[in-house]
């Protein structure tokens, strides 16, 4: 909850407990400095993806569960993959074998491997080189792969 005094705002966190007999034990704990802190990094999070967004260069981001995390209009539309489905956070392997799919991937003989190099990337501690993947469609893609700061 947030409150005013004094001129200020303050966040607080209020617990309350049933004491027995209809009484009710409560107490507060302000968290303003925890709670201005998560704004000021949802706000940090919210212009580096508007930036990425606006980027031409298709960008995907995954979170150390290898799920999805971010992906920008440009990514979306390499793949021309349904927005709302990428929305739903599919992990690395749903998104390779969707791709697979619709032929938007090489074409290789052993894809299971592939997939599975494809995915031991997580693993890495720093970038790994570029990757050139010829699509059956003619088009030809650089792949660039770094291990995000947080994870993924």
């Amino acid at each position: 909850r947030w409150t005013t005094g004094g001129g200020a705002r303050r966040a607080w966190r209020i617990i309350a407990e049933p004491a027995g007999g209809g009484a009710v034990t409560a107490f507060a704990i302000e968290v303003t400095e925890a709670e201005e802190t998560r704004d000021t990094l949802r706000r940090h999070v919210d212009a580096h993806d508007e930036t990425l967004n606006h980027l031409a260069d298709a960008v995907a981001i995954f979170g150390p569960q290898k799920r999805l995390a971010f992906h920008n209009t440009a990514f979306q539309a390499l793949f021309d993959i349904d927005a709302a489905w990428l929305d739903e956070r599919p992990t690395h392997a749903e998104l390779l074998d969707r791709l697979r799919q619709r032929r938007s991937l090489p074409e290789v003989v052993d894809y299971a491997g592939w997939k599975a190099r494809e995915l031991e990337f997580y693993g890495a501690s720093e970038a790994s080189p570029d990757d050139s993947w010829s699509l059956p469609d003619g088009r030809t893609l650089r792949v660039v792969r770094q291990p995000h700061p947080l994870g993924g």
